[in-house]
């Protein structure tokens, strides 16, 4: 459906690009995180529950994942391995 008179919403601005994950400490939104993995979110969301993906963290309504641990995902992905969490530094 193209933009007109009657639907005057512009199209959505790409807010953060898939080379955020080169960044460790970035926090990555959800589009990322489903475009890097190749997953649907609610697979993320399964795998997340039984410990096989990075967990989100809450950051007011937003979820957002870790760039490293996102990548940490990726390379166990691509080597054939099971991704296992770090243990996180106490804030």
């Amino acid at each position: 459906m193209s933009t007109t008179a009657n639907n005057p919403r512009k199209p959505r601005i790409r807010t953060q690009s898939i080379d955020v994950l080169r960044i460790p400490d970035a926090l990555v939104r959800e589009p990322i995180v489903i475009e890097a993995s190749g997953l649907s979110g609610s697979t993320i969301y399964r795998e997340v529950l039984a410990g096989r993906f990075p967990p989100p963290r809450r950051v007011g309504n937003l979820k957002l994942w870790v760039a490293s641990e996102l990548t940490d995902w990726l390379k166990a992905q691509a080597e054939g391995r099971a991704w296992t969490p770090t243990q996180r530094a106490a804030a």
